[in-house]
């Protein structure tokens, strides 16, 4: 048995997996930035889980640039106190298991890629859009990190230059820029995501004008993604993408993409991710698995 642990900006959530990645038994735990009240919380929840079950193994999901060999959590989070502590070392000593850490969208990626919708594939990109836009690379079905464990940071890629500024991936394509934009041209702070897209299909002008806008930059990215690695398939993530129509609407800007760049003949196949809420769980038990060569899927 595992127990496994996905720490977000305000929740802790827990598993416990068997050996074939099932979970048993999950829940969550509010936490606040205090590195050492959440590492204490993942060893109080490690000990009650070893009251019902025989424990062989911790594994973490966290945000951050994770360096996955060291058990050191770098760059930027919404919980700047974790970043700079050894992680794996803290916890062994804690708890006395063995402890594997990666950072939360490879995690997603994992899960996709071993129990989803990227299960078969060998090579894949994952994105995911949101409050910016970031993901996961796959080659051979393992993660590829880079060099300054920036690997699938697709949001840092500069897109335009509009007076002056420079515009990257995430100014252009995170869904929170584009709510802002609709925000301030209709003078109604209160709008959000969910009701522009609704907008946008009774024909709101405005609406209408933000959404496709939003779903072209998306599919200049994917196209952009598609020639820089040319993966089997691009995978895409994030609340927005449970808009029943998402990956239809993307599909449509690819293709007016596709004719205006009269010399690309590949057309990207994309799809959402399938796997769910769950994602990070599974995927911190995968990444264990595989830093252990033994992993059974």
């Amino acid at each position: 048995m595992y127990a496994s642990f996905d720490l977000g900006g305000t929740s802790l959530k827990h598993g416990i997996l068997d050996e074939q990645g099932n979970i048993i038994e999950k829940g969550k735990i509010p936490v606040h930035d205090d590195v050492w009240a959440i590492l204490d919380l993942i060893a109080d929840q490690v000990k009650k889980y070893q009251e019902k079950y025989e424990v062989s193994g911790i594994c973490l999901s966290t945000p951050g640039a994770v360096d996955s060999q060291t058990g050191i959590i770098h760059g930027y989070s919404a919980l700047p106190s974790i970043h700079g502590s050894n992680w794996m070392k803290e916890l062994e000593k804690r708890c006395g298991l063995p402890v594997s850490i990666e950072n939360d969208a490879n995690c997603a990626a994992l899960a996709e890629v071993y129990a989803g919708a990227g299960k078969g594939y060998s090579d894949l990109i994952f994105v995911v859009i949101g409050s910016g836009v970031g993901g996961a690379i796959i080659k051979n079905r393992r993660i590829h990190h880079g060099k300054h464990l920036s690997g699938g940071e697709f949001g840092y890629a500069v897109f335009q230059q509009k007076d002056g500024e420079l515009l990257t991936f995430s100014d252009l394509a995170a869904t929170v820029n584009m709510v802002q934009k609709v925000q301030k041209e209709l003078e109604d702070d209160s709008l959000d995501g969910q009701e522009i897209f609704e907008r946008a299909r009774k024909g709101d002008e405005t609406c209408s004008r933000a959404v496709n806008e939003f779903y072209f930059q998306i599919a200049v990215g994917i196209y952009n993604l598609q020639y820089i690695y040319d993966p089997e398939k691009i995978l895409l993530g994030g609340g927005v993408s449970d808009q029943e129509d998402f990956v239809e609407k993307i599909k449509e800007q690819i293709d007016i993409v596709l004719e205006k760049v009269e010399i690309a003949d590949i057309k990207p196949e994309i799809a959402k991710c399938s796997y769910g809420p769950d994602a990070n769980l599974e995927g911190a038990y995968i990444h264990y698995k595989l830093q252990n060569n033994s992993l059974l899927k």
